[in-house]
């Protein structure tokens, strides 16, 4: 009496491994499935087995690849958000303060150390603004090494990013409008 084997199942735990590690060797899957070496290994040349796994492997790296993209676009897109609602409160910070120049108030001109420190403030923004790109606490980071940002600020801004974007610039422009002080 001949014994029927299940081929489909056979091929499919060689072709479908999920590593070239994890695949079974054809002496491991003759043995598991009481199978003629020899006959297993007519078969599999046969129909390809090899190719098809080379295949398999492939579709699995290269889905694996396009996951990897689509999370890091989707980063770079929540980084460069951050960026700009890091840089928009500042933009906010900086013409209520300009605004206050116009005030007949003499205590509230800016001094010449804070003009001269809005518009490095202004050029620094722009060029964020510009590359928009790279993780947002090397931007906070490059405010607070300009002086623009305290590292109290910086602190208080990392424990906002992760909340909504109306939340995040909310709570910046909260954190800059408190700030105050600036370098000399």
């Amino acid at each position: 009496m001949t014994r029927r084997h299940d081929w489909t199942t056979i091929r499919r735990e060689y072709v479908e491994a999920p590593s070239e590690k994890e695949r079974p060797t054809y002496e491991q899957l003759a043995q598991k499935y009481d199978v003629s070496i020899g006959y297993l290994r007519q078969r599999a040349s046969r129909e390809k087995w090899a190719e098809q796994a080379n295949k398999h492997l492939t579709n699995i790296e290269r889905s694996r690849r396009k996951k990897l993209i689509e999370e890091r676009s989707r980063q770079l897109a929540r980084i460069d958000s951050a960026k700009l609602n890091i840089a928009e409160a500042l933009f906010k910070m900086i013409g209520d303060k300009l605004y206050q120049m116009q005030s007949a108030d003499p205590q509230k001109f800016l001094k010449p150390y804070e003009i001269s420190h809005y518009a490095q403030s202004l050029a620094i923004l722009s060029d964020l603004c510009d590359r928009a790109r790279g993780d947002e606490f090397t931007a906070i980071q490059l405010l607070a090494d300009r002086g623009i940002l305290t590292e109290s600020h910086c602190h208080q801004i990392a424990q906002v990013m992760g909340e909504s974007e109306e939340s995040v610039s909310e709570a910046i422009a909260k954190i800059l409008r408190g700030q105050g002080e600036y370098p000399d």
